[in-house]
């Protein structure tokens, strides 16, 4: 009995003392995190080692932005805080979806996504505007266009052409 508490308290100590050790100190932050993070100055202690981390990453990152970088992620925070609280958990499950997607199908989605962001601001809306009034029938018809778009294009995966080649050949 006694060594089972002897083994608990010392995985106990050693938890704790770790997650002291994860922790980081205010004045371990360089002066640009600080200014970045001053609002959290009187209570960075009080924070999770895992939320300091974030933070001083997130610090780091936004030192690290240009002025129309820093311009954007400020346009898109303000796009964020305006959301309700369905929306938000709507783009969280769509990104929760990203994630789990295939390498290049996230690829190809993030092609996607640029190419889209290249087009006049005209367009885009013209574009988005015909998407939103699209029924599912219309939208799921656009994308096997665009799949078949991909195939003619050369874009698809080899092994998916090598696959469509062998079912050919059966």
């Amino acid at each position: 009995m006694n060594k089972v508490c002897i083994y608990i308290a010392l995985i106990t100590y050693c938890a704790w003392s770790y997650a002291q050790e994860a922790a980081i100190q205010w004045s371990d932050l360089s002066a640009e995190q600080q200014q970045v993070l001053k609002r959290f100055e009187g209570r960075w202690f009080e924070l999770s080692p895992q939320k300091q981390s974030k933070l001083a990453r997130g610090a780091e990152r936004w030192s690290s932005m240009t002025p129309e970088q820093r311009t954007q992620a400020k346009k898109r925070m303000q796009r964020w805080k305006s959301l309700d609280d369905m929306q938000k958990q709507q783009v969280r499950d769509r990104f929760k979806h990203f994630e789990q997607l295939p390498p290049e199908q996230r690829r190809k989605i993030r092609e996607r996504y640029k190419w889209f962001q290249s087009l006049p601001p005209e367009q885009r809306l013209r574009l988005r505007e015909r998407w939103q009034n699209m029924t599912p029938e219309q939208r799921q018809k656009m994308r096997n266009k665009w799949k078949n778009h991909a195939r003619k294009s050369g874009i698809e995966k080899d092994h998916d052409r090598r696959r469509r080649e062998k079912d050919r050949d059966r």
